[in-house]
């Protein structure tokens, strides 16, 4: 899945759109095309550079999937995982060390984000 959302990101999807349209296609849980226009502006740290919005869009992915509370423990493990890896969660900083190359970001975002949902499929809102 991650190849799918480096695709997408790099046809012209921002990181956030990126990450919904891969893990919901994954998943065959499609979304309406007004939640990726919703997603149009959630690109380069909302645009200062704050947190990164691949990890955002994993979050809302998550919260696709789950009801609130599952959601906000497993985006604990999502932020942890992401924060491990890469040192850090700010868009600047992570586009500094990436050298605004961020494709390995998105596409492992996506993959960790997938991972997440397939080990709690149990916990999937109906």
């Amino acid at each position: 899945m991650d190849d799918v959302a480096i695709q997408y990101y790099n046809t012209g999807y921002n990181c956030s759109q990126s990450i919904i349209k891969s893990v919901t296609e994954y998943f065959n849980k499609p979304v309406s095309p007004s939640a990726h226009d919703l997603c149009a502006n959630v690109k380069r740290g909302f645009g200062v550079g704050n947190i990164c919005c691949a990890i955002v869009g994993g979050t809302m992915a998550l919260g696709l999937y789950f009801d609130e509370k599952t959601a906000a423990q497993l985006n604990v493990m999502l932020l942890d995982s992401i924060q491990q890896r890469f040192g850090g969660i700010n868009c600047a900083m992570l586009s500094r060390k990436m050298r605004n190359d961020c494709d390995a970001l998105v596409g492992y975002v996506a993959d960790i984000t997938r991972q997440i949902i397939e080990d709690n499929k149990s916990l999937i809102k109906a």
